[in-house]
């Protein structure tokens, strides 16, 4: 990615990763498209790496940050195989053994392997907007 476009994403999001919701220093984060690339198709290639025409709204939509390795298992890499795991078995992720879905339930649903809409629900796939709605869930219990 670009230094004008990292520089970008770190003045949108600031210094927090997106699961632990620690400050941390730039170097310590990785910049993460929400939708995992093996689920891209020509069109979402295209967006996706058109980092000059990216603009907040967009760079909030599809991007998060989250937390490098520290010696130990990055946040990126266990996003990375879970997603891997969902494409190869239809079997979607649970965060830290989590099962909660606020869209879906726990098979991948999609009409097509590349249809970004079976990701919405995963907390992999948006960390902010699952852990919102697992908290709106547990208030109402």
């Amino acid at each position: 990615m670009p230094k004008p476009f990292v520089n970008k994403v770190m003045r949108v999001f600031g210094s927090r990763d997106i699961i632990e919701s620690a400050e941390r220093p730039h170097n310590q984060l990785t910049i993460d498209h929400k939708l995992p690339r093996l689920r891209w198709d020509t069109e979402s290639n295209r967006k996706l790496i058109d980092y000059s025409n990216m603009d907040e709204d967009f760079i909030r939509e599809h991007f998060q940050l989250l937390k490098k390795s520290n010696g130990s298992v990055s946040h990126n890499l266990l996003k990375s195989r879970t997603c891997e795991d969902c494409f190869r078995t239809g079997r979607r992720g649970k965060p830290f053994g989590i099962n909660f879905f606020y869209a879906g339930g726990p098979k991948w649903a999609a009409s097509s392997k590349r249809d970004p809409s079976g990701c919405v629900g995963c907390g992999w796939y948006d960390f902010a907007l699952w852990r919102e709605k697992l908290n709106e869930a547990i208030k109402t219990k």
